[in-house]
């Protein structure tokens, strides 16, 4: 596993803040879309949006299973519709519960490298504070902009 970038970290960090200052994320709304594939968000967006009209839209995942010292974030992508709303062609209502999205729409190279290269990425809480990463099979923190991600299939 690759570190992340001063860039991604940056990213993660910026993302991470933003959760925290509101743990609800920007609302969606879980549409069915029988072409969806797991685990396959980005495809399943630009699949919805060429179908149904509207525009792919990158941001954030984030999951805190409850009573977690561990939160992790996940590159994922949605539909905007004409009318503004966020819908999901992936991940279904009851899931969506669980989960916080966080729009990105800074510098899409960036996100497409954390997308590629770390689909999963655990953090310690409280974070940003020093960036605080961590791999999900390590007991250590990882130094500041040197965090790990997770190779595992992501659960979108």
């Amino acid at each position: 596993m690759k570190p992340l970038s001063p860039e991604q970290s940056d990213a993660i960090a910026e993302v991470v803040a933003r959760w925290l200052a509101n743990s609800i994320g920007t609302p969606l709304q879980s549409v069915r879309f029988a072409d969806a594939k797991h685990a396959q968000c980005h495809a399943n967006a630009a699949a919805y949006a060429a179908s149904h009209g509207g525009q792919a839209e990158n941001g954030f995942l984030i999951e805190h299973p409850d009573s977690s010292s561990l939160a992790i974030v996940r590159a994922h992508a949605v539909v905007r519709e004409a009318s503004g709303r966020l819908v999901d062609p992936t991940v279904d209502e009851e899931r969506l519960r669980r989960l916080a999205f966080f729009e990105y729409a800074s510098d899409v190279g960036v996100f497409d490298a954390i997308r590629r290269d770390h689909p999963e990425i655990w953090f310690s809480l409280p974070a940003p504070a020093g960036h605080s990463l961590l791999a999900p099979d390590s007991d250590s923190v990882a130094g500041d902009r040197q965090a790990t991600s997770s190779s595992a299939a992501t659960a979108q």
